[in-house]
């Protein structure tokens, strides 16, 4: 049985999100320039203690998928990593995806523990309460139930910016409806992705992508979602987290959420210090890139 984990990497000077950029996408950036040889070293070092191959693809391999789907406009490194995917279950027979900001801390095998004939992958609830910050909360819901709210759901939702994972749980909501897919609030995060050759059989995201494209359109078109939310449509893009979960869900491909110790994301809020049992987490997602923090503890 051929195994392998892979992750995509390319030092660029600027991170420029699809139309965007933020000074913490920037910072965030340099942080993984700087670290980027200690988290290949480690997804490498685990990749072989399992039995399996490790590949990280580079710039040329992106900019020869750009030139495949140039007639899209999109976030190309997003799509990138699910493009592979596919490609990979021609030759392997287990794959797990890891972004290059996920680190290895464990010696248990991810394929031994996760059952193949399914994709694995985090698939977080993004009900609007759950994903309500502390910060929002009492605006909603006050401490005197007599007093009213301070702000209203939809006001609360129009500060949030496109990345918010309500906006794009919305997204592959309206997605769904008119598709008539049964929906749901839950996305998956893509940061980390188990799968076989047997469950991507139907998996052809990047072959399908003019019908999703069309279907994202008229969603764009009709503004269904302003009905409960105002404003947020123009909130929607192309994302691959939107266009995989609903693909997931439109194919009926077989998938089982990971658990949190196969995917402990770490976010800018989180404070690390509180974390006293290192030894948890198989896999850490470490999305604030605090990584000379994280090598101190593990």
């Amino acid at each position: 049985m051929k195994k392998i984990i892979y992750s995509i990497y390319f030092p660029i000077e600027k991170h420029v999100p699809f139309k965007g950029t933020t000074e913490k996408s920037e910072n965030r950036t340099k942080e993984l320039n700087r670290n980027a040889n200690e988290l290949i070293y480690r997804q490498r070092i685990y990749a072989m203690s399992i039995g399996a191959e490790y590949k990280l693809f580079g710039k040329t391999d992106f900019d020869e998928f750009k030139e495949m789907t140039t007639e899209y406009d999109f976030d190309k490194l997003g799509f990138f990593k699910l493009y592979l995917l596919k490609q990979l279950s021609k030759t392997y027979d287990r794959i797990l995806y890891l972004d290059l900001d996920v680190i290895p801390n464990t010696s248990l095998n991810f394929f031994n523990v996760h059952e193949p004939g399914k994709l694995h992958v985090l698939m977080e609830n993004c009900d609007f309460d759950l994903t309500l910050s502390e910060e929002d909360r009492p605006k909603i819901y006050r401490a005197d139930p007599k007093k009213k709210p301070i702000a209203t759901k939809p006001e609360i939702v129009s500060y949030y910016d496109r990345q918010h994972r309500f906006v794009k749980s919305m997204a592959k909501q309206m997605m769904n409806v008119l598709t008539g897919v049964n929906s749901s609030e839950m996305l998956a995060n893509t940061g980390i992705i188990g799968a076989d050759k047997k469950c991507l059989e139907d998996f052809n995201i990047i072959d399908d992508m003019k019908e999703l494209t069309v279907t994202y359109t008229k969603v764009k078109e009709e503004k269904m979602a302003d009905m409960l939310y105002p404003g947020i449509t123009d909130k929607f893009f192309i994302n691959n987290e939107v266009f995989f979960t609903h693909y997931l869900e439109k194919k009926k491909i077989k998938y089982r959420s990971l658990d949190r110790d196969w995917h402990f994301h770490l976010m800018n809020k989180d404070n690390m210090d509180k974390i006293t049992d290192w030894s948890y987490p198989k896999l850490i997602h470490l999305i604030n890139k605090r990584f000379e923090k994280l090598w101190k503890k593990i």
